[in-house]
C-alpha cells in the first residue's frame, strides 16, 4: 500500500511535495492500483488520526508499507499525525504476516437467516483456516445450508468440506467448493463480502458475508494455531 499526504498546491507542483497543508489537506490511499480519496479539510486531531489507523488495519496488505508523509516545516502535530498512522499500518502487516501459512483449527458459530422465498444456515461444528498468500485462503466448513422454495416445490442445497476463498479486494471475493459438481454455479460458488480477520495470542476469528442468490449470512469462525 502507499499513503501518500500532500498538500493541495503539491498536486499542481509534482516535484515539490515536502510541504503539508493542515486546514485543507487532502489524502489519498493506492493499492493494487485502485485509489480511495479520502477527501479534504481534515484537521490534525484525535478523530483523523483514528479514522485513517482503522483504514490502514482494515486494508493493509502483508507485504512491506511504504509510508510518504509530507511534514510542513516548523509544525509537530503532523509529525505525530503521521508516527499514529505509521505504527497502525506496521501493525497490521505483523498481524497478517503472523497468520499466512499457518493452519488454525476452530469452531464455526451456528446461523440462520431468511431471504426472499428461501431461507440458509450455517450448522455448529469444526472448520479450519490458512491463509495460502495474498488473494488466496482455504477453510473447511461443517455445513452450509440453501433452500430456495418455488411454486413447484423446494430445492435444498447443502455445502461442507474444504473450499477456496479467492479475493478480489481485500475484504470481497468468491467462495469456491469443487463438489458436489451438479449444483448451479451461483451457488456452488457464492460471493463473499464484508470479511474481516481479527489476531491475538495465537486466536484468530475470520468474520464474512455469504451471499447466495437469494439469501445472505454473516459466518463467524473461532480458530486457534
Amino acid at each position: 500500500m502507499l499513503l501518500s499526504v500532500c498538500d493541495a498546491n503539491a498536486a499542481r507542483q509534482p516535484r515539490r511535495t515536502s510541504a503539508l497543508c493542515l486546514d485543507h489537506m487532502a489524502l489519498s490511499v493506492t493499492e493494487r492500483g485502485s485509489t480511495i480519496h479520502l477527501g479534504r479539510a481534515y484537521r490534525t486531531s484525535l478523530l483523523s488520526c483514528i479514522v485513517l489507523g482503522a483504514l490502514m488495519l482494515h486494508s493493509c496488505p502483508s507485504r512491506s508499507i511504504r509510508l510518504w508523509l509530507c511534514v510542513l516545516a516548523g509544525r509537530r502535530k503532523p509529525l505525530l499525525f503521521g508516527i499514529t498512522l505509521a505504527l497502525a499500518g506496521f501493525s497490521a502487516a505483523s498481524a497478517r504476516a503472523q497468520v499466512q501459512g499457518i493452519l488454525f483449527q476452530g469452531t464455526a458459530r451456528p446461523v440462520v437467516a431468511h431471504g426472499t422465498g428461501s431461507w440458509c444456515a450455517a450448522e455448529l461444528g469444526p472448520t479450519s483456516f490458512e491463509r495460502v498468500r495474498a488473494g488466496l485462503a482455504l477453510m473447511s466448513f461443517p455445513a452450509l445450508h440453501y433452500t430456495l422454495s418455488t411454486s413447484s416445490g423446494a430445492t435444498y442445497y447443502t455445502l461442507s468440506g474444504q473450499a477456496r476463498l479467492v479475493f478480489s479486494n481485500a475484504t470481497a471475493g468468491t467462495l469456491r467448493f469443487t463438489e458436489p459438481k451438479a449444483y448451479p454455479p451461483d451457488v456452488l460458488s457464492p460471493t463473499f463480502t464484508a470479511y474481516s480477520e481479527s489476531y491475538d495470542a495465537g486466536r484468530l476469528i475470520v468474520r464474512f458475508r455469504i451471499r447466495f442468490a437469494n439469501c445472505n449470512f454473516l459466518f463467524v469462525g473461532t480458530h486457534r494455531s
